[in-house]
C-alpha cells in the first residue's frame, strides 16, 4: 500500500459544518459546489494542493512578442498570445473537452491541454482533439 506524507497545512483553526463534503476541487467537484449552493446547501471543499494558483504572468504586458502564457484574470485563466506586430489575442484557458487547463508550448507556439491532449494554435483555434471547438476568446479591457 502506498503511503503519503500528512498535509503540512495543520488543522482547521475552528469546527466546519456543512451540508455536503466534496473531496477533490477537479472540475466535477467543484461544479457540484456550484450546484449547490443554489440549493441551500453548505458545501465544503477538501484538496491536497491549493484551489487558487496564479497565473505564469499578472499581466499581458510581460509577454514578449511572438510568445503566449497563461494569466489569471479573477478566477479565471486566460491564454494569451501576443503576435509578432504586438496585438493581444486572448482566450479561455479552460479545454473545451473536459475543462482541464491549457498549457502554453514555447518550442511550438501552441497550447496543449495535459488532460487528454487536445491541441490549439496560438488563437485558440482547435488542432486536433478530443476537443471539437475552439477556446472562447476573451476580452482583456
Amino acid at each position: 500500500m502506498a503511503t503519503t506524507d500528512p498535509p503540512s497545512e495543520g488543522a482547521l483553526a475552528t469546527d466546519a459544518r456543512a451540508n455536503v463534503c466534496i473531496i477533490g476541487a477537479g472540475i466535477a467537484g467543484l461544479t457540484t459546489a456550484y450546484l449547490l449552493g443554489p440549493e441551500g446547501k453548505t458545501v465544503t471543499v477538501l484538496d491536497d494542493g491549493p484551489m487558487v494558483t496564479p497565473g505564469e504572468v499578472d499581466s499581458a504586458a510581460e509577454i514578449a512578442k511572438g510568445e503566449g502564457e497563461i494569466m489569471r484574470r479573477g478566477l479565471s485563466r486566460v491564454a494569451v498570445y501576443r503576435d509578432q506586430d504586438g496585438t493581444v489575442h486572448s482566450m479561455s484557458a479552460v479545454c473545451v473537452h473536459l475543462g482541464c487547463i491549457v498549457t502554453w508550448n514555447p518550442a511550438e507556439k501552441i497550447s496543449d491541454c495535459p488532460c487528454h491532449g487536445s491541441r490549439y494554435d496560438r488563437f485558440g483555434s482547435v488542432i486536433s482533439g478530443p476537443a471539437n471547438s475552439d477556446l472562447p476568446p476573451v476580452d482583456l479591457t
